[in-house]
């Protein structure tokens, strides 16, 4: 009778001869953060290689700084505007008896560039730290803003609108660019998607840089309390967790400390606005909404429009206009689901109007997800509505390169 053979194990050199399957070749996860790191660094390279090739060609107007040769250099683009009082705070600190208008700027963003400068022995210039920072806080905000949008809208395939939406943005650029816009859009969606899971310890615990990141940190602070209130009903609201939101202040706490001790006053970050005369606080904002209505009918009326009523009254018209409209239509389509961003979207556009005027509203509006989850939502709920969106989608990205060319080339965009 005749024995079964037994199979050989193939030798070690056949082992080596098969071939690399697909899974054995990556060794990579392709997973939301390798997708996600991969579209910001496109992105990011974009706008590097599109403001090199083309800044060299425009008319350098009033906000070039005079201390940097016109011809460009892959990371000048950057240094415009705001971006010059960063790097003076990175390179000289808050020397507030002589420029008392650097409280204005708070020191979240110029401290993480001070960190990645430092660590790499000046080796690297603020310029290129401030980008890395750039880079590697836009990835996780992208990344966060992903998975909120995955908690209102069930279909895969429409995830990734909202970092569409963000990255096309009109100001989105200023994320790219020596100012604090992304990193502070990494910890505040980050601190909101904690709170949509009820994790409410790293959701406290960033929301107390948040606070020393910008004052509109508040509006962040204010969606995740409405959130946690959500989480437990609206009635049954004491829990240990609830110190979370006050404690969120200590961020802001500090700078203030460091303000009084520095500028002897600590309110200082206040007072820094001053360098900004038309900034006059105004609680009456229907006022100041009937002056921009005023000023954006008139430069449409008797048009052409300059540049400046663009930016300064049409723009943030709209913007805001767009952020009332989508926080309306989030609380009537997602019912009590939608209530925290709504209640979050109408106290944007409040606080967002007590200067007594706009300007550069359209930039502020940028980390407010309740824009890029409501759009979502309505893509996927309401199919008529898909061409609004498109449309927006594709104005957003004119409007974008439009606002670039003007940052790069020194004309007043935000």
């Amino acid at each position: 009778m005749s024995q079964t053979p037994i199979l050989e194990q193939p030798s070690y050199s056949t082992r080596l001869r098969r071939p690399f399957t697909r899974s054995r070749r990556r060794t990579i996860p392709w997973n939301d953060w390798t997708k996600a790191l991969t579209a910001v660094v496109a992105w990011h390279v974009v706008l590097s290689v599109i403001a090199y090739l083309f800044q060299g060609s425009q008319h350098l107007n009033y906000a070039y700084p005079p201390d940097i040769s016109p011809d460009p250099t892959p990371l000048s683009h950057m240094y415009r505007f705001d971006g010059l009082y960063y790097v003076d705070i990175v390179a000289n600190g808050y020397d507030l008896r002589n420029k008392p208008w650097l409280a204005a700027f708070y020191p979240m963003f110029p401290m993480a560039t001070w960190v990645v400068h430092k660590i790499t022995f000046a080796q690297l210039g603020i310029l290129g730290a401030g980008l890395v920072v750039n880079v590697l806080a836009s990835w996780p905000a992208v990344v966060a803003l992903l998975r909120i949008t995955r908690h209102f809208v069930a279909d895969k395939a429409l995830h990734w609108l909202a970092p569409a939406l963000l990255l096309s943005a009109p100001s989105a650029y200023f994320l790219h660019v020596m100012y604090s816009e992304a990193l502070f859009c990494a910890i505040a969606f980050w601190a909101y998607l904690f709170a949509l899971r009820r994790q409410w310890v790293p959701m406290g615990l960033l929301l107390m840089p948040l606070t020393a990141s910008r004052i509109t940190a508040a509006l962040f602070v204010g969606l995740c309390l409405l959130e946690f209130l959500r989480s437990r009903d609206w009635r049954r609201v004491w829990s240990w967790h609830l110190l979370w939101f006050p404690a969120a202040f200590t961020g802001l706490g500090g700078y203030w400390l460091f303000l009084w001790r520095t500028a002897g006053n600590p309110f200082a970050n206040f007072a820094g606005h001053r360098m900004w005369p038309y900034q006059v606080f105004d609680p009456n904002i229907f006022a100041t909404w009937g002056r921009e209505i005023a000023a954006a009918t008139r430069a449409v009326r008797y048009g052409p429009i300059h540049a400046v009523h663009l930016v300064d009254h049409v723009l943030p018209l709209i913007a805001l206009t767009v952020v009332l409209a989508v926080s309306v239509y989030v609380v009537v389509e997602l019912r009590g689901e939608g209530v925290p961003l709504a209640l979050f979207g109408l106290a944007a556009v409040v606080m967002l109007s007590l200067n007594s005027n706009l300007v550069s509203v359209h930039r502020y509006v940028l980390p407010l997800v309740v824009v890029y989850v409501g759009l979502t939502v309505l893509f996927d709920r309401r199919r008529a509505a898909r061409p609004v969106v498109y449309g927006l989608l594709f104005t957003h990205t004119l409007v974008f390169g439009f606002l670039y060319a003007m940052f790069i080339s020194g004309n007043w965009s935000a």
